[in-house]
């Protein structure tokens, strides 16, 4: 399994988008799972906002109480899900989670990603794991790790 590793600092929302921009590229492809890990207010939503924006698709809100929201744009369907209310992993089945993966023209987006196990995670996706980190009140760390087989 190759990676490829990126940190940034973020001080504003518009530090955060042009992290996004910088990895747009990579981040705006179908049949791919970007798993964002990081505790509350560190940023999650905020960076699913500017990417949903970026590639062209409406506004985006949490899915904490829907658990999941679908996002349109030009290029593919985003499906957003999050995982916070879940109890266990037997959750996602009743929730439609593995139905997300069906579409292999979309890119499902996973909020508090350490609820599942990554290994059962679809092998043919593509897998990206940004960790955010809350270093003071106005400033975030985001690790960024790109995975492929």
């Amino acid at each position: 399994m190759k990676s490829l590793k990126n940190k940034a600092q973020v001080h504003s929302i518009e530090e955060l988008k042009d992290f996004v921009k910088k990895n747009l590229q990579i981040l705006k492809q179908p049949k791919q799972i970007i798993l964002l890990e990081g505790e509350m207010g560190s940023g999650k939503t905020e960076f699913v906002k500017q990417l949903v924006s970026l590639i062209g698709g409406d506004f985006a809100t949490s899915p904490s109480f829907a658990i999941h929201n679908t996002y349109e744009t030009p290029q593919l369907s985003i499906e957003h899900v999050d995982l916070y209310r879940l109890v266990s992993e037997d959750d996602l089945h009743s929730v439609g989670f593995w139905d997300l993966f069906e579409n292999e023209t979309s890119m499902v987006i996973v909020e508090w990603s350490n609820k599942i196990k990554f290994d059962r995670l679809p092998l043919t996706w593509k897998k990206q794991i940004l960790k955010f980190k809350i270093l003071s009140e106005s400033e975030r760390e985001i690790s960024f790790e790109f995975l492929s087989s």
